[in-house]
């Protein structure tokens, strides 16, 4: 398992790296299919936000959706903490998830052996392996973190490869726009708002499946969602 600490516009000092290391070996118990594990470190200059001045982003790629966790606090190590007890909770409630999903699975298969003979096929199950190892070479293929804003705004309408991303100033404006191209998944309503969810963010952009259309699954209030489509 790779771990990957990265600042955004700071420095990251080598005591915070040495123990970002040590408590994220720990999270490999949970998923021991962890490829790589990214961190990224950035600091607020705003002195009105000096209590959440440091932010530490936790990305975690593998066999599977990938998985987010991320939190800020007054000092780096405090923010850490709060992540890493976040990414923890999501990575159990997916282990969970698919260990009971894997029961089921061989509860139906078993159920399908006794009435209708074995119709399990080996190689469908061979063909998803390789399917969920291309998404992983994906997700873990992504990079862009810590890029430095450039001041020339044609280079958002640059062509971007998947993975890749790129930030620029909006005019003469301190406002800084960051552009990033994902590989697009085709998923369900339930899959997109589980992804949304394991990332701890509140949208998600994916294609529907059913109607091939780009669209986003957003959080409302409380226990209410939308999902928006594009013609």
């Amino acid at each position: 398992m790779e771990i990957i600490i990265s600042g955004r516009h700071t420095y990251v000092p080598e005591a915070f790296r040495k123990t970002a290391n040590e408590k994220l070996k720990k999270v490999e118990l949970f998923s021991p299919k962890i490829d790589s594990i990214k961190v990224e470190v950035s600091h607020e200059n705003n002195p009105k936000l000096s209590e959440v001045r440091l932010r530490v982003e936790i990305t975690v790629y593998g066999l599977g959706p990938v998985i987010r966790a991320e939190s800020a606090a007054s000092e780096a190590i405090a923010a850490l903490d709060l992540a890493v007890d976040k990414l923890s909770e999501r990575l159990r409630r997916n282990h969970d998830k698919v260990s009971d999903h894997r029961n089921y699975s061989d509860s139906s298969i078993k159920a399908k052996d006794r009435d209708a003979g074995s119709s399990f096929n080996p190689k469908d199950l061979e063909s998803e392996l390789k399917h969920n190892a291309e998404l992983a070479k994906t997700f873990s293929s992504l990079e862009g973190f810590g890029a430095n804003a450039t001041s020339d705004p044609s280079a958002l309408e640059a062509r971007l490869a998947v993975g890749e991303s790129v930030e620029a100033r909006l005019g003469e404006t301190p406002l800084v726009i960051r552009r990033k191209v994902h590989a697009g998944e085709k998923l369900s309503i339930g899959e997109a708002l589980e992804r949304m969810e394991l990332l701890g963010h509140d949208f998600y952009l994916f294609i529907h499946e059913s109607t091939g259309r780009c669209a986003v699954m957003y959080r409302r209030h409380g226990w209410s969602y939308g999902v928006i489509e594009l013609e």
